[in-house]
């Protein structure tokens, strides 16, 4: 599980790099001269689209390929969405069902057909924003809406910057009506929260996480002490928290900052006492994804063999997490 997340990390947009935060500077020092500017036409009525223009101009300059295949999802669903709203019984049914599997195909193809293949890296932030995108759409069918989000709200939804790349994967009832709300405005409250997430997470990935890394590196080499490969797993484990734990938070405070709450996506998970609390408190969003979308549709514990869903369940997050039979087993011995 550790060379999963060392692997992915690789390609996440890096909070921790200088060139992240003096392009969000340079694009917050903009936005303040062209608001002073226009100040007679602006008076915030512009600021959803700028904070588009800010997520999908941060997208773009980590990687073209990446930011091509959101919009490509994106725009996808959004279709799909529309179309959904407008049709009923099984139409609706087979609209969701079959939009999803169309969104899933990239994922699926960068993700795991192409695994191993020299050359092919993982599109950022791919396996989050496809499953959030998913789940607006599933929403949007089971509560029979008959209007879908317009293509600005919808995509500030999907590619909102500081959560799009690592999660938290977001519900359309907790994000939305924040972003149709939003607007850049100083809050002292929220900067000052904001700003201790943010410095939290920076130690948990620069001084802890890395160095964890650093002091591991040997680990996957010849060893064959119990004692050693008890210490190397000890060390794998500790080094995933703080390095995936440490990029959510960093995210939590980016958009507190900005006067949006999302989800705090780890809540202590190596000190529960068993593996059903882990699993309620370690990468929530996602573990509560797994149970509104596949569990529950599933039957749940109401299924004639429940602990067969659950098996399904957690074999499906398996291969979630990497390409391989033996992501597949991991999740089933959970």
């Amino acid at each position: 599980m550790g060379l999963i997340f060392a692997a992915s990390f690789s390609y996440f947009v890096n909070y921790t790099s200088l060139s992240f935060w003096l392009y969000l500077g340079g694009f917050l020092l903009f936005y303040v001269l062209l608001r002073t500017v226009m100040r007679r036409v602006w008076q915030g009525r512009f600021d959803r689209w700028y904070l588009l223009v800010l997520s999908l101009a941060l997208f773009a300059l980590e990687s073209v390929l990446s930011f091509t295949i959101f919009l490509g999802v994106g725009l996808w669903i959004s279709l799909v969405c529309r179309l959904v709203c407008r049709s009923s019984g099984k139409w609706k049914q087979v609209l969701v069902v079959g939009g999803s599997l169309v969104a899933l195909s990239p994922l699926l193809f960068f993700k795991y057909w192409s695994h191993g293949v020299e050359g092919v890296l993982i599109p950022i932030g791919i396996s989050f924003y496809t499953f959030q995108m998913i789940g607006f759409l599933v929403d949007s069918a089971r509560e029979g809406r008959k209007e879908s989000l317009g293509l600005r709200d919808f995509f500030n939804f999907a590619g909102f910057f500081p959560q799009i790349v690592a999660g938290p994967i977001e519900r359309e009832s907790r994000l939305v009506p924040q972003l149709q709300q939003f607007c850049f405005r100083y809050r002292k409250e929220d900067v000052e929260a904001g700003l201790h997430w943010v410095v939290v997470g920076l130690f948990y990935k620069l001084v802890v996480a890395d160095n964890l890394a650093e002091a591991t590196s040997w680990v996957g080499k010849d060893i064959f002490s119990p004692w050693v490969i008890g210490l190397a797993n000890v060390a794998f484990g500790l080094r995933i928290y703080f390095d995936f734990c440490g990029y959510s938070l960093i995210a939590l405070g980016l958009a507190r900052m900005l006067g949006v709450k999302i989800t705090e996506n780890f809540l202590s998970p190596y000190t529960q006492c068993n593996i059903q609390e882990f699993w309620r408190t370690w990468h929530v969003s996602l573990s509560r994804w797994f149970r509104d979308y596949l569990y529950i549709p599933l039957g749940g514990n109401r299924a004639r063999f429940p602990s067969l869903v659950v098996l399904i369940v957690f074999v499906v997050s398996g291969i979630w997490h990497g390409a391989g039979w033996n992501y597949a087993v991991w999740g089933a011995i959970h």
